[in-house]
């Protein structure tokens, strides 16, 4: 027989030397069964659930009567509609319920004269590693795609004393606006209000512009999306939305900052600052994405971002006797992929780069430096805690029922934590919304260098390629719209997302292709079709046996991001 404990649902304290990322989890479930007859008796099966509430990521811990203690990650694909447990009237086995039925999976015997099925997975060595029938994945720990650019800038932070100074020299010295676009307005007819131009059906609102810039017309450079109606290459009007011609549920828009509104521009200058010569005709690229079709999910790259301490932290906020702010500097027994998961897979229609890694995901100035380790940005995924979420840092959320939001993070927030499914928290607010008027206006630090964390050079060197995100809400459709900016300081993106009616927005990240990366995707007949934001992204895609493998769909990559899935079956 086995006997089986209760499930035990604790609140886990604050971090604690010798603690790893199960014992910090604060709503995890645990179920203990022991063998005590058979092959296997005196083993020992631990099924922890890290997040009931969520239901996606379990740790197996197997423990033979005479042997080594074994942990295996496993993933539920169908969390929805599938439980697993352990049951004392199936000894050896987890248990798999769902509206079919109940089946077990045997986990311990050998069958036919094979290892058992835990074993054989882990020998495969694939990211994702069907087991119980294909219920469930295993989840093995695999290499991450990396550019040569990252390993060399990685090699100079981690190995080269006075690496950061060098490589934030060589961003300012060489590739400074390096990956400016820009492009001449062509200016049409001033349109007087009642005969402005009609967003497309089911399309965002468009941008305020101008009224002298009401027609303008831009021409995108460097370009990789199809639009519909709209041939490559031409011209078209700056700050309305064009339909992605192989999904109706994609827009885009462009538009240069110095086309905005200048009610907008010479607005709360005390927030923001004014826009040098240089970013206020840089292209923006904006891409929408109705959340009525589409949830949001979050992935962690098999590298970044790490639980370390940010080398930015400063001395006083830094306990030495731990190896991060958690307590914590790995997430094993954990395994992350840096893949979409299989049972998504078919269904996803965008992927993109997610925020700062994190040694500059940290302050070193300003008043977040002086609380909690530094305020490093905290991050969750499918339920799981990595790093604590921390207050007044911009959060995106994806609640277990697929619910999106963007918001500042508060302390009052940690009553509703079990809720989160997803999130990612990356410096402070671009666009917030004014406590006493409701109206959303730029963050207190749009335009203070140390106290935003946004990066570049103390002598005010902002201006870079960036990338953000924001929400915008009309009339009960809501959108999550990416931007990529070409050159710009936040002041500008502050000022962009202001024009697109932003409720909520936030920076990502920066100064490269691949740290900006977007791409869309579609089914083709024979393969499958990427579509890049911009295209010199598409150096960042394996190419096996002739096809293009995307990265995060088909290749591990070692950075975190955020994928787009239509939605459908429960997942």
């Amino acid at each position: 027989m086995v006997a089986v404990a209760a499930v035990v649902v604790a609140l886990v304290p604050a971090p604690m030397l010798g603690a790893d990322i199960v014992d910090l989890q604060p709503f995890k479930g645990v179920s203990t069964a022991r063998v005590s007859v058979g092959p296997s008796a005196g083993a020992t099966l631990t099924l922890i659930n890290l997040n009931p509430e969520v239901g996606v990521w379990f740790v197996l811990e197997v423990v033979p009567a005479a042997g080594k203690r074994q942990r295996y990650h496993l993933e539920n694909p169908a969390r929805a509609v599938q439980s697993v447990s352990l049951d004392e009237r199936f000894p050896e086995s987890l248990v798999l319920s769902n509206p079919d039925g109940v089946s077990t999976c045997n986990v311990l015997e050998k069958r036919d004269g094979k290892q058992p099925e835990l074993e054989t997975a882990r020998a495969a060595k694939d990211p994702y590693v069907p087991i119980c029938g294909g219920r469930l994945y295993l989840l093995n720990k695999t290499e991450g795609h990396e550019s040569k650019k990252e390993r060399a800038v990685e090699f100079l932070r981690s190995y080269v004393w006075g690496g950061e100074r060098i490589t934030t020299f060589a961003k300012e010295a060489y590739f400074k606006d390096s990956e400016l676009l820009s492009s001449e307005v062509l200016q049409g007819e001033p349109t007087p209000p009642e005969k402005a131009v009609v967003p497309a059906a089911g399309a965002p609102v468009p941008a305020l512009l101008d009224a002298a810039y009401s027609q303008a017309s831009l021409t995108p450079t460097d370009f990789g999306i199809e639009l519909e109606g709209v041939p490559s290459g031409k011209p078209m009007l700056a700050g309305v939305w064009h339909r992605a011609a192989n999904d109706p549920d994609v827009f885009f828009s462009l538009i240069e900052p110095r086309l905005v509104d200048k009610r907008i521009l010479s607005s709360r200058l005390d927030r923001v600052g004014r826009l040098d010569r240089v970013e206020s005709a840089a292209l923006t690229y904006l891409v929408a994405f109705d959340l009525s079709a589409f949830e949001v999910a979050y992935a962690l790259g098999t590298e970044h971002p790490r639980l370390t301490w940010a080398p930015k932290t400063p001395t006083k906020m830094r306990d030495s006797h731990l190896p991060g702010p958690d307590g914590i500097g790995t997430i094993e027994p954990l395994v992350s992929t840096g893949m979409v998961p299989p049972g998504v897979r078919s269904r996803v229609s965008a992927a993109f780069t997610s925020g700062f890694k994190r040694e500059h995901g940290a302050f070193m100035y300003g008043p977040l430096a002086a609380i909690n380790h530094a305020s490093h940005y905290g991050f969750i995924a499918n339920g799981v805690v990595f790093s604590a979420l921390q207050p007044g840092l911009a959060t995106i959320i994806v609640r277990s029922d697929g619910q999106l939001e963007l918001k500042t993070w508060t302390e009052a927030d940690n009553a509703s934590l079990s809720t989160i499914r997803h999130a990612r928290q990356n410096g402070v607010a671009l666009i917030d919304t004014d406590a006493q008027t409701g109206a959303p206006e730029p963050g207190p630090y749009v335009n203070q260098w140390g106290a935003g964390n946004w990066s570049g050079s103390v002598e005010g060197e902002q201006r870079a390629l960036r990338s953000g995100l924001c929400l915008q809400e009309v009339e009960g459709r809501r959108y999550l719209i990416y931007g990529y900016f070409s050159s710009v300081t936040p002041s500008a993106m502050a000022r962009v997302f202001q024009a697109y009616r932003c409720q909520y927005a936030l920076h990502l990240d920066m100064n490269a292709l691949e740290h900006t990366y977007l791409a869309l995707y579609h089914d083709q007949s024979t393969s499958f079709a990427v579509e890049h934001l911009i295209t010199g992204m598409n150096v960042l895609d394996a190419v096996v046996g002739g096809r293009v493998a995307p990265r995060f769909v088909a290749e591990p990559d070692n950075r975190d991001f955020f994928y787009v899935w239509r939605k459908g079956r429960a997942q």
